[in-house]
C-alpha cells in the first residue's frame, strides 16, 4: 500500500510540472514550413500520326524502310543479343554449379524446375 501512494504522489508532481509550463519538457519548437504549389507548364499537343495509304497497281516497289521500322529492327537485334549473352551466362552457371554439385552416386538427385512445378499442390 505505501508503494501505492508514492506511485500515484510521483504522477500528480509530474502531471503539475507538465500542466504548469506553457511547453513540454525536453521538446524544440521547430520553424514554421510553408509549401507552394509547383508551377503549371503549357502541355504539348500530341503529335500528329502520318498514315500512309499502300500504293495500287501491280508494279509496286518495295518501299526502303522508315526511320521507326530502322529502330524498332534494331531494338529486336539488341533484344536478341541480350538473351544470347544471358544464355550463355546460364549455360557457364550452370557448368559451374554441376562441378560443385556432382551427381555421382547413391545419393545424388536432380530436379528440374518443370518436375517441381508438375508436382501436385498437396506435396509441396
Amino acid at each position: 500500500m505505501r508503494h501505492l501512494h508514492r506511485a500515484l504522489g510521483l504522477g500528480a508532481s509530474v502531471l503539475a510540472l507538465s500542466a504548469g509550463s506553457d511547453a513540454a519538457i525536453g521538446q524544440t519548437n521547430l520553424p514554421q514550413i510553408n509549401v507552394s504549389q509547383p508551377k503549371q507548364t503549357a502541355k504539348r499537343a500530341p503529335a500528329r500520326r502520318v498514315v500512309r495509304r499502300p500504293a495500287t497497281g501491280p508494279t509496286q516497289a518495295t518501299p526502303a524502310p522508315t526511320a521507326a521500322e530502322r529502330a524498332a529492327a534494331a531494338a529486336a537485334e539488341r533484344t536478341a543479343a541480350a538473351a544470347r549473352e544471358l544464355a550463355a551466362r546460364t549455360a557457364t552457371f550452370d557448368q559451374a554449379r554441376s562441378n560443385i554439385y556432382t551427381t555421382i552416386g547413391t545419393t545424388s538427385a536432380t530436379i528440374s524446375h518443370d518436375t517441381i512445378d508438375a508436382l501436385p499442390a498437396e506435396s509441396l
